[in-house]
């Protein structure tokens, strides 16, 4: 999580866990296709990938070939996306017939004009791209609706595993921040805010947020940082009371704090959401952090999900309402 200093001037430090790939690679036709644009949760990402290219330095812009050495390298992302279980990926059929209708051979390129046609033809809501530049392997994650690129990264060859690793981390957590964003009561009764005292943070800069209500509320501030972990930030062990007085607001960490929260890695956009409630409820289950007020959810992502439909569908629409802000870490 973000760096907490306490007066004694502890700093944690989180480590990443290393994941397995399969290098089986199984049918597509028996995947279990899971994909909501309304308010229905989110468990995998309907994924195409395009097939491995090389990018040629001629021109400004380059070109894009056909490069088929590759493509048992791409075959191993396939199998370990497959087994992941975030991401649905379309056989090779239907994205061979998308990538006829636009010319791929011929342009190499996707565009804001072609991307519509292969989510039609497809169905897929993102897709992948693999480029081999020198001894550079790159890949990249681009949303059909809107094409934005969400995913670009590249590593050497030999360290293609990592960043296929990597980018399976990513869904992950891309899965389970559409998951946690889906907490909204389109029709609450009262109001809840949260500010920060800055949108960009420099590393080791100091961290505040304000928060506030409407109606007394039971009030919950969770951190959802950009590799997937998530964190308790409120109620905590120096901040135990989360009934809020209306419009009594509440600075976390305040004044009279042990410690002092601090931005630091993994740097990056991380997502903090505020959810208050008429009711008490036990969200999720956590353990305290060592040396720290905060605690850690440790539920898998599927169980996140799991509670959070649980929470929208007990509770009143009248008892609770939402928000949520991101900020910017940078080194």
């Amino acid at each position: 999580m973000k760096r907490l200093i306490p007066v004694a001037i502890l700093i944690l430090e989180f480590l990443l866990v290393d994941f397995c790939v399969s290098r089986n690679v199984p049918d597509t036709s028996k995947q279990n296709y899971s994909v909501s644009n309304d308010g229905e949760f989110v468990q995998t990402f309907r994924l195409m990938i395009l097939p491995p290219t090389k990018s040629e330095g001629r021109g400004k812009n380059g070109i894009l070939t056909s490069l088929p050495k590759y493509e048992g390298l791409v075959a191993e992302l396939r199998s370990a996306l497959i087994n992941s279980g975030k991401a649905t990926v379309v056989d090779r059929e239907k994205t061979e017939q998308a990538l006829d209708e636009i010319a791929f051979g011929k342009s190499g390129l996707v565009d804001r004009t072609t991307a519509p046609k292969i989510g039609r033809i497809t169905g897929a809501e993102k897709m992948a791209s693999p480029i081999f530049y020198n001894k550079d392997f790159s890949l990249s994650l681009t949303d059909i609706e809107t094409t934005k690129v969400e995913y670009s990264k590249s590593v050497p060859v030999e360290n293609y595993q990592a960043l296929i690793q990597d980018f399976i981390k990513f869904l992950e957590h891309k899965i389970l921040l559409v998951n946690i964003s889906k907490i909204m009561n389109p029709n609450p009764s009262f109001k809840a805010s949260i500010k920060s005292s800055k949108k960009i943070y420099k590393n080791s800069e100091p961290i505040h947020f304000e928060i506030s209500v409407s109606e007394t509320a039971y009030v919950y501030l969770l951190l959802i940082q950009n590799d997937g972990e998530i964190f308790t930030l409120f109620p905590n062990e120096e901040q135990t009371e989360n009934l809020i007085e209306s419009d009594m607001p509440l600075t976390i960490p305040n004044a009279n704090a042990n410690f002092v929260f601090t931005a630091g890695e993994p740097f990056g956009r991380d997502v903090i959401k505020l959810i208050a409630s008429k009711e008490k409820m036990q969200l999720f289950q956590s353990r305290r952090i060592a040396g720290s007020p905060f605690g850690q959810i440790t539920e898998t992502p599927e169980k996140i999900a799991r509670g959070i439909k649980k929470f929208t569908i007990d509770l009143k629409s009248s008892a609770w309402t939402s928000t949520e802000i991101a900020i910017e870490t940078q080194q």
